[in-house]
Parts: C-alpha cells; sequence; structure tokens
C-alpha cells in the first residue's frame, strides 16, 4: 500500500529524539521517505541543526495566534461567560507585558487556567508558571472547566515539596535532552530526586500516579510518561538552576553560555533570567561578554585594525563557508530549477548538521554559477537574538541591516581567489580572521560580501564592553567585602 502511495504520514516530535540515537533514526526516516516517496510526508520539530538532512523537504513554521484568536479561544473556554470576558478585559490593559503568553493555543490554555484559579495576571515569565503550578496542584485540571477535585497518593508532600521533586527532574531531563520516560526510566529518576533532597519522603510510584493525575503535568502517551509541554520542564530546571544549584549555579550558567547547541535552552535560560535577573547579568552575560571581548582581542598575531575586528565580530555570530562548484556540475546547476536545494544536496557529504541547520541559508544573490555561500548562526547569535536589548544596551554590541550596492561581480575575484586556491568541489569554512591567500588590505572587501550574505553590519564600542566586565567584577567584590564586614 505505501508503496502505491497517497498517504500522508506524521512524524511528530523529532526533537524529542534522544541525541544518542537520532543519527540512526535520521537514517531510518530518510531511508523510509526515500523508498515511500510517493506519499507526503509531515515532520514536526522546534527547529533544530539536525533537520537540515532532509534536503527534500520544505520548511514551515506555525504562525504564532493573532491577538483577536488567542480572544477568541479564551471566549470558548467557558462559553462566552464572564469569567473570560474579565481576563480579555485585564489582558487589554497589560498586552505588552504578557503578549508572549498568547502566542499558541497551549499558552493561552494555561493562561485561562491560572487566571481562574486566582483572578490576577501574572507579569514576569517565572510567575506565569508558577501560577499554572498552584492551580494544577490545587487540583484545577486543564482538561475540566472549574475545579476538579483529585486525591494525592504523596499526602505528604505539601505544594513546596512537590515543586522540589519537579526541579530536580526538570534540570535532569533537560540536561539529558529527554522529554519523556519509560516507567523503568523514570522510577530511578524519582528515587534520585528523593536521594538529593532527603528529608523528603514517598513512594516513588504514588508520586508518578500523582503526576499523571491529581497534578497532570505529565501525560500518559503510550508506553511512556511525557512532560505536558516542554516549556513546564524548561521552568522546573531554571527554578532548579537558581533554588538548588547551590555552589554548582555559576558553572551551570557559565558551561550553558559555551554550549554549540545553546539555541536548544534558549526557553529555560529565559526564564531564568525571569527569575534571577541580576544572576543572569553577573554570571552568564558576564561569560558571554568575556567570551567576545576574548575572540577579538586573542593573541593570533593578525592584528586588530577595524577590518579584522569586524571579521573576528562577524564569525562570533556566524558560521560561514564558499563552496566552489565542479565544472562538470555548472551546467547541471544551470539547469536546476532550485538551486537551493542541488547545493544543499552537493555540500551534504562534507557538512556536520550544526554547521547547517534550518536557521542556514544560501545567500543566491552572492552566489554565482561556480560559488555558492553558505551561512548558519552561531551559538552566540542564539543568544544575541533572544537576548537582544540586554546584550546592545550592556556590551555596546549593535546591528544594523547590511545592503552593498555593488554588483557580485565587483567581488568575484576575491572569492575566486580563495576558493580556487583550495580546489575545485572544496567547502572553505571562514572560521579565521583570514582565508588562505586574503591580503591585509581585501579584508574589508569580503566583508562586505558576509555582511551582504547575513544581511547585517555591526558596530562595536569596546570601550562599553570592557567597562560592563570591570563593573560586574568590580560590584561582585564589593558585595563580598559586604556580607563578610563585621562578622
Amino acid at each position: 500500500m505505501l508503496t502505491t502511495g497517497g498517504f500522508v504520514i506524521l512524524l511528530d516530535g523529532y526533537d524529542e529524539i534522544p541525541l544518542d540515537s537520532r543519527g540512526e533514526t535520521t537514517d531510518q526516516i530518510q531511508n523510509f521517505t526515500s523508498r515511500y516517496s510517493n506519499n507526503l510526508f509531515l515532520i514536526s520539530s522546534r527547529n533544530e541543526p539536525a533537520l537540515a538532512t532532509f534536503s527534500g523537504f520544505e520548511h514551515f513554521f506555525i504562525r504564532p495566534l493573532k491577538k483577536n484568536e488567542a480572544f477568541s479561544l479564551l471566549r470558548k473556554y467557558n462559553q462566552n461567560g464572564e469569567l473570560s470576558g474579565q481576563l480579555i478585559k485585564k489582558v487589554e490593559e497589560v498586552y505588552g507585558s504578557i503578549k508572549e503568553f498568547l502566542v499558541n493555543p497551549l499558552l493561552v490554555s494555561l493562561l485561562y487556567t491560572s487566571y481562574e484559579f486566582k483572578n490576577t495576571i501574572p507579569l514576569k515569565k517565572h510567575v506565569f508558571y508558577r501560577q499554572v503550578y498552584d492551580a494544577l496542584y490545587e487540583n484545577h485540571d486543564l482538561t475540566k472547566e472549574g475545579a476538579f477535585q483529585r486525591t494525592k497518593h504523596c499526602h505528604n508532600l505539601d505544594i513546596e515539596d512537590f515543586h522540589k521533586i519537579l526541579r530536580y527532574i526538570g534540570f535532569i531531563s533537560l540536561k539529558n535532552n529527554t522529554i519523556e520516560f519509560t516507567r523503568d526510566e523514570i522510577i530511578p529518576l524519582l528515587t534520585k530526586a528523593k536521594e538529593y533532597h532527603k528529608d523528603l519522603k514517598f513512594r516513588e510510584s504514588d508520586f508518578l500516579n500523582d503526576l499523571t493525575s491529581a497534578v497532570p503535568l505529565f501525560i500518559i502517551d503510550g508506553f511512556y510518561f511525557k512532560w505536558a509541554h516542554k516549556s513546564l520542564q524548561e521552568y522546573f530546571a531554571a527554578q532548579f538552576v537558581f533554588t538548588d544549584a547551590g555552589e554548582n549555579k555559576e558553572v551551570i550558567l557559565t558551561k550553558m553560555c559555551q554550549r554549540d547547541d545553546v539555541y536548544k535552552i534558549l526557553n529555560m535560560l529565559d526564564l531564568y533570567r525571569s527569575i534571577d535577573s541580576l544572576g543572569f547579568r553577573n554570571i552568564f552575560l558576564l561569560r558571554y561578554a568575556e567570551n567576545l571581548y576574548n575572540s577579538i582581542y586573542s593573541n593570533d598575531n593578525v592584528g586588530n585594525n577595524n577590518d579584522v575586528i569586524n571579521r573576528k565580530i562577524i564569525l562570533f555570530f556566524y558560521k560561514i563557508r564558499f563552496y566552489l562548484v565542479p565544472k562538470k556540475d555548472v551546467i547541471e546547476f544551470t539547469k536546476s530549477k532550485d538551486f537551493r536545494d542541488e547545493v544543499y544536496r552537493k555540500v551534504a557529504s562534507f557538512r556536520t548538521p550544526n554547521e547547517m541547520s534550518p536557521r542556514s541559508w544560501i545567500v543566491p544573490e552572492l552566489s554565482t554559477k561556480r560559488i555558492a555561500m553558505l551561512v548558519s548562526h552561531n551559538s552566540a547569535y542564539s543568544i544575541l537574538n533572544l537576548f537582544t536589548n540586554d546584550i546592545e544596551e550592556m556590551l555596546g554590541i549593535t546591528r544594523v541591516s547590511s545592503h552593498v550596492y555593488k554588483t557580485i561581480e565587483e567581488y568575484n575575484w576575491i572569492i575566486k581567489s580563495i576558493c580556487l586556491s583550495q580546489g575545485e568541489g572544496a567547502s572553505i569554512h571562514i572560521k579565521s580572521p583570514f582565508v588562505k591567500n586574503e591580503q591585509v588590505e581585501n579584508v574589508g572587501n569580503l566583508n562586505a560580501i558576509l555582511e551582504e550574505g547575513i544581511g547585517f553590519k555591526f558596530y562595536f564600542d569596546i570601550n562599553k564592553l570592557f567597562q560592563f566586565i570591570e563593573d560586574i567584577k568590580s560590584q561582585s567584590q564589593n558585595s563580598d567585602d559586604f556580607l563578610l564586614k563585621g562578622l
């Protein structure tokens, strides 16, 4: 039947596949879709670099709910009743502060649930999730109208005790990139949580029953126990780092800042910023600033004129490759109806999943019949994109749209001199201030091409960056002196 075709096959939750089995699973999916190519395939996922391996797929994104759509959904929760009317009126008053809670149906439902429990609208992100948790713990089932009472098995755990265990589960599961568990996997995790919080006594099976019934933060999906939504996991993980990590908090945030796949935990970091804005600034943003400073002023013997500094800033935020198409493939490329897909297939043999991602793109305006420019974001860019105001204001980095009003032919000689020196079919990864055969006087010209490709030109205030680093270190020292004085 599948060979004949005509089916629409949905593969849900690609981003939830554990990393240690993702490569094998990806190969299986590719073989399956290739073997039964007469069918239509849909893969749902958060934005993941490995999705770029599915070059034959088109990428689509779910449009956020519009304001009137979110309000319409709120009205349906109690058939245009008084409560939804009150909530919508209050939302209108503070819409600018809470519009991120109205972008998808789940968050809208959580907003309604939290307001039904406590007639206030939380303006901070972590307070919003805490209010949702309180509502669920106090027996407000998301699937029922009004309060729905369920008996808890762990009756000796109060609301804060239950929260402690969830914080541990949230952090460990986020660290392991796991959102679902078999019973044999989650029971030992609950045992470790109990060992971590030695003052709490409960039976693991009772807690699991409460987690899927009395306090329904998990759902049962076949043989798996699964977080009801990943954002709930991220909330508890952020709370764990702030409340339970102790002296390890600084180490954890520092390592998170350095992760190549930091994009996977951006929502968790945003929640942490909501919880501990000062700690986020003094630890996470300090490490980010130091990484940027060191990348620019590293001892690499290449000098630091303005063009070289601009190149280092670009490479701090982006991965950039040029691909020289072999002569034998030029005709094939010329005839191709979809140049982008052709290039993706050609570079598949020498790129890694993290180098080409859904965030990657090919710049057709800067690509010739022989040369393609491929761009993808570094983790530093993901952080910049989420915390734009903090980073631009505190660290002195600004970006403006970049348009080079020159034809690519004027710069072709630069690219060709770089690419041709590497040989046909080569992938030239621009990952150091200079590439082979590049002359110092040409750095600015190639920068202009790179800026056109990424769409931004960066402006950098080194004095502001340096002052930010020094101020935080000074404040930290003064704080320590104040706490110890007089003891």
